[in-house]
C-alpha cells in the first residue's frame, strides 16, 4: 500500500509504503483526505492492517492496537494516489523532447516524478518502445519504484501520418491488417 503525503509548503515528499512493515501499522495526527468526505480529517487515525486499512478516524474515537507500528505525520496531509490515464513517458531531456532521448533511465525518471507529484499510477499511450517495456518488467519485478506504469504498447497511426516514421507503432493499410496488429 503507498500512501502519498504531503505538508502545507511542500508537494510531496517520499511516498510512506506499508505493505512491509509490521502486521499493524498506524499513521496518527495527519489530515486525511479520503475522496469520499466533503471534507479533510484533522488530526486523523489511520489503521493499516497487513497492507489493508482497516479504520480511519480521530484520536476520541478510535484505539491504537498494542504493539502497532506508529508513525506520527503531525502536519502532513494524506491522500488518495492520482491516477492519470494519458501520459507520455521517457522522452523528454530538459526542455527538449525527442525519440532520442527515450531510455529505460528517462522512463525512471518520469514514473518518479510522476509519484513525487502524487501520481501513483500512470498509463502511457505515447506508442511506446522497448525501454517501457524494460521498465514495467523490471518494476513488475520490484527492481526500481516510481509510479506504477502501464502501456498501450506499440499504438497505431498511418503510413506518413502523425509519427508515421515511429518503427514502433502499427502502421495497417488494410482491415486485416489491423485486426492482426490488434491481436499482437
Amino acid at each position: 500500500m503507498l500512501l502519498v503525503a504531503c505538508s502545507e509548503t511542500e508537494t510531496v515528499e517520499t511516498p510512506v509504503t506499508v505493505a512491509n512493515q509490521a502486521a499493524i501499522t498506524v499513521i496518527q495526527n495527519a489530515r486525511i483526505i479520503d475522496a469520499v468526505s466533503n471534507s479533510a480529517t484533522e488530526n486523523a487515525i489511520l489503521i493499516i492492517e497487513n497492507g489493508h486499512i482497516q479504520n480511519i478516524g480521530t484520536a476520541g474515537n478510535i484505539t491504537v492496537p498494542e504493539g502497532a507500528t506508529v508513525i506520527n505525520m503531525a502536519g502532513k496531509t494524506l491522500m488518495p494516489g492520482m491516477i492519470n490515464m494519458h501520459g507520455h513517458v521517457g522522452r523528454r531531456y530538459e526542455m527538449a523532447y525527442g525519440p532520442e532521448y527515450y531510455s529505460f533511465d528517462t522512463t525512471h525518471r518520469d514514473a518518479n516524478s510522476y509519484l513525487y507529484f502524487g501520481v501513483t499510477h500512470s498509463t502511457s499511450l505515447g506508442q511506446d518502445w522497448p525501454p517501457m517495456m524494460e521498465f514495467i518488467n523490471a518494476q513488475r519485478a520490484g527492481q526500481v519504484g516510481g509510479a506504477h506504469l502501464y502501456t498501450g504498447e506499440y499504438g497505431f497511426t498511418v503510413t506518413g501520418g502523425f509519427q508515421g516514421n515511429n518503427p514502433f507503432a502499427h502502421k495497417p493499410n488494410t482491415p486485416e491488417e489491423a485486426r492482426v496488429m490488434v491481436q499482437q
